[in-house]
């Protein structure tokens, strides 16, 4: 029988105390402009006092970071999941694409990073760090392999040149949407005849 670990009041209280914090963050960010929000806001957001912050983070930039990595790792939980209900890869493509495109501008992912108030600073600050570059290429490895394994990945294609070309995609999908995005379904489409041709060939 395998025991579960108990964790004690301190520890609960901790991981209270940090959660409720990352809350207040979220809230503050959402409200008001990232570069005049102090720790005293987020602290005071959080009806907990400055020292307990700092036991906690840093620093403001690692209580964005802390926050950035949570939502990210909320979303890309989403994401498996609609990988694993696929079976072919080319579904697997189309229908990941998609949800991103439709779902992430509602997350609180995209407001700190392209909300105009947060966007330029909180950009700046984690989505260039390796952390992040580490779990988009994480995302993909499903892709790379179930295309690898179907025998259809066009040659030459690594997964490193996989994931940044899809990532380009999909930010310039929700950045600057189309025409042919007006549905889910055009959305299908457009991927299925302009970005799969890109990444898979078609069996003899």
């Amino acid at each position: 029988m395998v025991k579960v670990a108990k964790i004690t009041e301190q520890q609960r209280l901790k991981a209270l105390s940090i959660s409720s914090v990352l809350d207040a963050a979220l809230e503050c960010i959402t409200g008001d402009n990232i570069a005049k929000i102090s720790i005293d806001d987020i602290a005071a957001r959080a009806g907990v006092g400055r020292a307990t912050v700092y036991r906690n983070f840093r620093n403001k930039e690692d209580i964005y970071g802390q926050l950035f990595l949570r939502e990210f790792q909320d979303f890309k939980d989403q994401l498996l999941a609609i990988i694993d209900k696929a079976s072919k890869p080319e579904d697997i493509l189309i229908n990941c694409i998609v949800f991103v495109v439709e779902n992430f501008p509602r997350t609180s992912l995209y407001t700190m990073i392209f909300n105009e108030k947060a966007g330029l600073y909180s950009g700046r600050l984690i989505v260039s760090s390796d952390v992040i570059q580490n779990l988009a290429t994480e995302i993909c490895i499903p892709f790379y392999k179930a295309i690898k394994r179907s025998a259809q990945l066009r040659p030459g294609l690594t997964e490193s040149m996989l994931t940044d070309w899809l990532s380009r995609i999909v930010v310039s999908l929700i950045t600057m949407p189309s025409q042919f995005q007006r549905s889910t379904k055009d959305l299908k489409k457009y991927i299925e005849l302009l970005i799969i041709p890109s990444i898979m060939q078609s069996q003899k």
